[in-house]
């Protein structure tokens, strides 16, 4: 009887009811127990990762107003005497590259920044290439084109910019550690996106510019 009593008070524990003690000669019934108890609140599942950004498919141009004729878009850099001087290991520099479409008008137009294979004697640049992303108020990496093609062609994305019109961005370079010294010549390309794919050649290729990187050690 006494292990049948304490089986009955670890029911009402469990089960949460607050009966009090019965009166003498009265039956000790148990609580009823649920036999099918409420499932626990799972905990809340973090947030799944973000896979990694792509630019945005840009539209293809259309005949009409502003939409024929060749590319044409004037590419400054704001590099003085055309050299940018870094240091392996040391902070990146920033410059500016300046574009003004004297074209047709562009739906999509990126910039890209790429040198030849046989920059720094065939070694990997080992260079850290960023854009300024207003929108979001920070600095984003961007790809690096090392070839001797025209693989910087083969880019998508960009923003919009029509005829006449003018759009500077900023841009910095961080030459990594340990990395070759010396120089490579960059070239800047400004790449219409909204030509057709058959077009990459001759609709791509809108202007570009160019200056020369010098890499020397910490």
């Amino acid at each position: 009887m006494a292990v049948a009593a304490a089986v009955v008070v670890l029911a009402g524990g469990v089960s949460g009811c607050g009966g009090g003690t019965p009166a003498a000669g009265e039956p000790r019934t148990a609580s009823p127990v649920s036999a099918s108890p409420e499932p626990e609140t799972a905990p809340e599942s973090a947030p799944p990762a973000r896979p990694a950004e792509k630019p945005s498919p840009c539209p293809s141009r259309t005949a009409g107003p502003g939409g024929a004729g060749q590319p044409k878009v004037e590419v400054k850099v704001s590099v003085p005497d055309r050299r940018l001087r870094l240091v392996r290991g040391g902070p990146p520099r920033e410059f500016e590259v300046s574009l003004r479409n004297e074209g047709r008008d562009h739906a999509c137009l990126d910039v890209v920044l790429t040198t030849e294979l046989n920059s720094f004697a065939e070694r990997r640049p080992e260079l850290t290439v960023e854009r300024w992303d207003p929108g979001r108020e920070r600095w984003v990496e961007q790809d690096f084109v090392v070839a001797n093609d025209v693989s910087a062609l083969m880019v998508e994305g960009g923003a919009p910019l029509r005829r006449g019109a003018e759009r500077t961005e900023r841009w910095r370079m961080r030459a990594d550690e340990p990395g070759p010294v010396g120089t490579a010549r960059i070239q800047v390309h400004a790449v219409a996106t909204d030509a057709s794919a058959q077009d990459r050649f001759a609709e791509r290729d809108a202007g570009g510019s160019w200056f020369t990187l010098e890499a020397a050690p910490s």
